[in-house]
């Protein structure tokens, strides 16, 4: 009798163990990084890049993003060289947070009444700088050495 026992609950043990096992095997991890929002089922396409002075939330490449975090430290770097003698540094300073979307026809979650041909909005509150943008064409990555160039080979406005 007691045989019979430990053979059904050796038996049992093997099939709870193999059925744990299906379902490992049945359930593999997800390919990449995914953000998933309270409350939806499906998760997001959106993820969070961050630099120095800036958080940005996107739903484009991560290569895109990468490259415009770059643009804009660069950007804030050389303002911050020009401004230093008119504003006094702060220890603490919030980061601008921005939302870049991948496509037109986006911005309306984040201001419902914009012009037609709005490609950004910007919003300045007490806890920080808020703003959100569209990406028309990936971001041109030009080095220091070719700024210079870059600018003066553009046409003059009108021609």
């Amino acid at each position: 009798m007691i045989r019979q026992l430990g053979g059904c609950a050796l038996a049992a043990m093997a099939l709870l163990g193999a059925h744990a096992a299906g379902a490992q095997e049945t359930s593999p991890a997800p390919a990449g990084e995914l953000i998933t929002i309270q409350g939806q089922k499906n998760p997001s396409a959106w993820f969070k890049a961050e630099s120095q002075h800036f958080i940005v939330y996107s739903n484009t490449s991560r290569q895109d993003v990468t490259d415009l975090l770059n643009n804009m430290e660069r950007l804030d770097f050389l303002l911050r060289v020009y401004t230093k003698a008119y504003f006094k540094e702060q220890q603490h300073e919030s980061k601008l947070t921005l939302y870049y979307h991948n496509r037109l026809g986006t911005l309306e979650v984040h201001a419902p009444k914009l012009p037609a041909n709005a490609v950004g909005v910007i919003n300045s509150c007490s806890p920080g700088v808020q703003a959100a943008g569209v990406q028309f064409a990936p971001i041109v990555q030009l080095d220091n050495a070719r700024l210079a160039t870059a600018w003066n080979s553009r046409p003059a406005p009108g021609c």
